[in-house]
């Protein structure tokens, strides 16, 4: 599941992410057309959004990566972590 964009749109998001801190992270890994990929801790969970160039936007909550095994064992949310995204997204007048 992902939100649907303009490709030129997704500069913008980007800055409006990183402007919510968002940051980039080394640990994940690039999909095939991925063209940014960011993260953002809150609380005990993280909330993961990667840009493809067709547009798309995908986001994930987990929970941290650092409180092994829960991560390794738990999906990640779909749902909660898309609705985070589409709140952060009307707060910049993306969406």
């Amino acid at each position: 599941m992902s939100l649907r964009f303009s490709p030129f749109l997704l500069r913008k998001i980007k800055i409006a992410l990183l402007k919510e801190g968002f940051h980039n992270t080394r640990f994940q890994f690039s999909k095939k057309g991925q063209i940014f990929g960011l993260v953002k801790r809150f609380s005990l969970k993280q909330l993961h959004i990667r840009g493809f160039i067709d547009g798309s936007i995908k986001a994930e909550l987990e929970i941290w990566r650092f409180l092994i095994p829960f991560h390794l064992v738990l999906k990640p949310k779909i749902e909660p972590a898309l609705q985070k995204l589409k709140a952060l997204l009307k707060e910049h007048g993306l969406l």
